[in-house]
């Protein structure tokens, strides 16, 4: 009989059909909402405000050369995503590609690693967009443990939520969310970048776009280890590809073009940072290095605490989303 699906005679006599298996939405995501989730991935603004002050007291001021230097097998590793995704087009990704190319049980570990620091990064990730929400709402509450975690777990399920209302939904948040971010850390390193142009806190120099500096091996090992935190979730595009147009090629460009974009905002703050403010202003803003920039730049006007949390309080649900 030709149908589509294996049947089988009930007891009465009549034919049923099995069940359709359940597949992902094909071409659901764009290849330009697939780079703006790889760029929401990395949560730019939160990774900008918690690891410039860690990289700044690493290499000093060759920040930006660590980035840059990081970048490179960065950029080698989305090329062979890019690769490695047109051979098979997979969601696993490498769990996919190592487990059918290398071995199961590597393949394996490799997708049991993902999700593990998936699932800690949300558990340790839903406590600063807790204590960020109150800051905003009822900062009285901020430093009450009850109210963080209760607050922490209403956005897990937030999150929750968002993911099972399906992957059309997810890509038009992190897209919204995404554009925000981008615009806004371009928007305050600008400011921070005409002033520093104007009354430098560093004088720019060659010696920036040096890996290390003057630091030797022990900086340039330290830097690494930072610098390469910052790039840290860019590969989640190759994990929506069955869900992306053009499934084997558009999540592999998305990677790559995703990478780039992160690039260009990270060095593009960390140079306004290091125009705007002294290495020792920056070490002390720790986590409020942004904030720090707010105060020096060209965009006083929005030089509030709690106007910058929510610039980057949505972090958590960009890298689980």
């Amino acid at each position: 009989m030709d149908v589509p699906l294996r049947a089988r005679r009930a007891r009465g006599g009549s034919l049923t059909q099995a069940p359709q298996p359940v597949e992902l939405r094909h071409g659901a995501v764009s290849a330009v909402e697939s780079a703006l989730i790889a760029v929401s991935a990395t949560a730019p603004a939160n990774t900008l405000a918690t690891s410039t002050a860690a990289l700044v007291a690493a290499v000093g001021l060759s920040a930006p050369g660590a980035l840059l230097f990081c970048a490179v097998p960065m950029f080698g590793i989305s090329l062979a995503y890019y690769y490695l995704n047109t051979w098979r087009s997979d969601a696993g990704a490498a769990y996919a590609w190592v487990g059918r190319s290398l071995n199961p049980t590597l393949g394996f570990f490799a997708g049991w690693a993902l999700v593990m620091a998936g699932l800690l990064f949300m558990v340790t990730g839903s406590l600063p967009v807790a204590s960020a929400t109150l800051d905003i709402v009822a900062p009285k509450l901020v430093n009450s443990v009850a109210a963080v975690t209760a607050v922490g777990f209403l956005w897990f399920v937030a999150v929750l939520g968002i993911v099972l209302l399906g992957i059309k939904a997810t890509a038009n948040f992190q897209k919204a969310v995404t554009i925000f971010q981008i615009v806004g850390l371009l928007a305050i390193a600008a400011g921070a970048i005409a002033h520093g142009i104007a009354h430098p806190a560093n004088p720019p120099s060659a010696t920036w776009w040096l890996p290390a500096g003057s630091g030797g091996s022990h900086a340039f090992v330290a830097g690494a280890l930072v610098a390469i935190f910052f790039f840290w979730g860019w590969d989640i595009s190759a994990n929506l590809t069955e869900e992306t147009v053009d499934r084997n090629r558009a999540p592999g460009i998305a990677g790559i073009a995703g990478l780039a974009i992160i690039l260009f905002l990270f060095v593009v703050t960390v140079v306004a940072t290091q125009l705007a403010l002294q290495l020792a202003q920056a070490g002390a803003a720790a986590a409020t290095v942004i904030v720090g920039l707010l105060a020096v730049g060209a965009l006083p006007m929005i030089y509030y605490r709690r106007a910058l949390r929510s610039v980057y309080y949505t972090e958590p649900l960009e890298r689980a989303v």
